[in-house]
C-alpha cells in the first residue's frame, strides 16, 4: 500500500520523529548527540525554524517544530542527510542511517501544544532509558533541561514553554513538573495520536493518522492538502520532460547535453547537474528517483545536488 504524502499546515507546529534503519543505534555516543545537535541548532536558526520540544534517543529522535518561512521537508532532509554522512563517515559505512522517511504530523497548537511538549520530554522514562524525572533532570539530550533553568539554547523556544504554564518562571516550572508527573501515572498508547488524545480525555474522529486536532482543523488541513495536490497535477500535465529540461539546461551553461550525467565536481559541468536537479525536483515537481534515472546516478546524489 502506498504511504500517503505528508500533510504540511502552514503556520502550526508538527511533531516529527525519525528512527533508524532497521532500529539501529543512530548515536553511538555523547559526541555523536553533540554533532547532532550543533547541526540541528544551525539548520533551525539558518531558516527559522521554530523548536518547542526535542529528545534524542539511542535509535530514533523526536522534535516538535514550527517552520516559517522553508518546507519542513527541507529541513528535514538537510538534517538528516548532513548527519547521516558525518555518522557513516565517523563509523565507516554506507548506505542508509534513517528508516524510510520521516514522520510528521500537523497538529492543531491550541489543544494539544502541552500533552506533545510532555509526550516528547517523558520519551526517555518512558522507554526505561531513564529511571525517574530526577535522572530527566540531569538527562542533557532532551529540552527538559532548558525549560527547567539548567541549560539554554538559542534555538530552543523554552520560554515560549513556560509561558503556557504560568506567567512567573518558579511557578511555570513547578506547574510543568506536576504535568510530567501526571503524565507519567497515565496509560500510553503505542500511537502518538492515540497517546494524546487519551490524556487530553477527548477521543474526537480521528480522520486522518498525518494530522492531530479537533474535526474542523483535520477537515480544514485534508482540504488544503487536496488543493493542493489538484495544483499539483494541473503543473504536472503542462511541465516540461526532464529531456527538454536537460537540453535548455545544457544551452544556458554552454554544455553538451551529455555532459550532465559526467563526473565532476566544482566545474560548469557540476553547476549545470546541480541547476537542473533543483529545477526538475523544485520548481516542476518531478521525483527524486526519476531524476536519478535519468541521469544514470544514485538518489543520494541527486539530494546533494539539490542541497
Amino acid at each position: 500500500m502506498p504511504r500517503k504524502k505528508r500533510i504540511i499546515v502552514p503556520g502550526e507546529i508538527h511533531h516529527i520523529m525519525s528512527r533508524g534503519i532497521d532500529g539501529i543505534e543512530i548515536f553511538k555516543d555523547d559526541r555523536d548527540k553533540a554533532v547532532f545537535i550543533s547541526l540541528l541548532g544551525k539548520i533551525l536558526d539558518k531558516w527559522s525554524c521554530i523548536c518547542y520540544a526535542w529528545t534524542l534517543m539511542p535509535n530514533h529522535y523526536h522534535l516538535l517544530l514550527r517552520p516559517l518561512n522553508k518546507e519542513l521537508s527541507t529541513i528535514m532532509r538537510r538534517l538528516n542527510g548532513s548527519y547521516a554522512r558525518y555518522f557513516n563517515k565517523r563509523c565507516k559505512r554506507k548506505g542508509y542511517l534513517f528508516q524510510d522517511r520521516f514522520k510528521s504530523i500537523a497538529t492543531q497548537e491550541y489543544w494539544y501544544f502541552k500533552e506533545l511538549i510532555r509526550y516528547i520530554h517523558l520519551n526517555p522514562v518512558r522507554s526505561g532509558l531513564i529511571n525517574d524525572l530526577q535522572k530527566l533532570d540531569s538527562y542533557q539530550w532532551s529540552g527538559h533541561q532548558a525549560i527547567i533553568g539548567k541549560g539554554s539554547y538559542p534555538w530552543f523556544s523554552s520560554q515560549k514553554v513556560l509561558s503556557r504554564f504560568g506567567r512567573s518562571k518558579k511557578k511555570a516550572i513547578e506547574k510543568y513538573y506536576q504535568f510530567l508527573r501526571d503524565g507519567l501515572e497515565k496509560k500510553y498508547s503505542s500511537s502518538i495520536i492515540e497517546t494524546v488524545q487519551d490524556l487530553k480525555g477527548e477521543m474526537g474522529d480521528i480522520q486522518d493518522e498525518r494530522v492531530l486536532g479537533d474535526a474542523e482543523f483535520i477537515r480544514d488541513a485534508l482540504e488544503k492538502e487536496r488543493k493542493a495536490e489538484k495544483n499539483k497535477n494541473l503543473s504536472i500535465k503542462n511541465r516540461p520532460s526532464l529531456e527538454t529540461l536537460a537540453s535548455q539546461t545544457a544551452k544556458q551553461f554552454a554544455i553538451e547535453k551529455n555532459e550532465l550525467s559526467l563526473k565532476g565536481r566544482r566545474n560548469i559541468r557540476s553547476k549545470a547537474r546541480s541547476n537542473f536537479c533543483k529545477t526538475a525536483y523544485l520548481k516542476f515537481g518531478y521525483p527524486i528517483n526519476d531524476i536519478a534515472h535519468f541521469l544514470g546516478l544514485h538518489p543520494s546524489n541527486i539530494i546533494r545536488l539539490i542541497n
